[in-house]
């Protein structure tokens, strides 16, 4: 089990109801036994994090679980090999969102990789990291459009496009997730890059053939039914 950083939609705290109808006793039968490969705690990460990260370590003291820093280290299992980024921008370089790290899997002439919350990616240094992993199936987080204005500038989503754009054209199968599933306009940005790719740019529920239902841009719409 990996976890690429410390915000509450990425592990499960041991706490009722934090996140996601979290509890003890859910996140002690997600972790007990297991291999855990987790972000650093103590080393490029923001205070927020840090402080979630010290309480997960604490929780986990008793369940078993055999821990591991991934940042920027390689582990060889079997005949998979997974490969850990360094500490890397979530989002902009130099945002206050802080680190995370991103996970390349290889086995035999295949290579995924999973780079969560990238955000498009916005930062030039997050693209040229994923095109030196060349992987097969990239399966990333798009920009998060519905914080345009607060969080994120128009030029940070223009940037992320071009960012995506470029990788499609050099990744054969890419699959964006998560931040941009979140507003409903999201499918106009995924056309956007599609118009000027040859690579079928997808969404998650693709790779198994459904189509995608949007339950998190619809939030509002479902608190207010009866």
């Amino acid at each position: 089990m990996t976890i690429s950083h410390y915000h509450h939609d990425h592990f499960t705290p041991f706490s009722l109801g934090r996140f996601l109808d979290s509890s003890p006793k859910y996140a002690e039968d997600i972790y007990q036994d297991k291999k855990l490969f987790l972000k650093n705690p103590e080393k490029n990460i923001n205070k927020n994090q840090m402080t979630r990260a010290r309480n997960l370590l604490k929780n986990l003291k008793d369940l078993n679980s055999d821990i591991t820093y991934s940042d920027g280290n390689s582990f060889q299992e079997g005949n998979t090999e997974i490969r850990f980024s360094n500490a890397l921008p979530h989002g902009s370089k130099g945002n206050k969102l802080g680190f995370l790290v991103t996970i390349t899997i290889r086995y035999k002439n295949e290579t995924v990789m999973h780079a969560s919350d990238v955000q498009g990616p916005i930062y030039n240094g997050n693209k040229n990291y994923i095109l030196k992993e060349s992987p097969d199936i990239l399966i990333l987080s798009g920009p998060p459009l519905y914080l345009l204005g607060f969080a994120l500038s128009k030029k940070d989503i223009d940037q992320a496009k071009i960012n995506l754009t470029h990788l499609c054209r050099e990744i054969p199968k890419v699959v964006v997730d998560h931040h941009l599933l979140r507003d409903l306009h999201c499918f106009e940005f995924i056309k956007s890059v599609q118009d000027e790719t040859e690579n079928k740019l997808m969404v998650a529920s693709e790779l198994v053939g459904k189509e995608p239902n949007l339950l998190e841009a619809r939030r509002k719409e479902f608190y207010l039914e009866k």
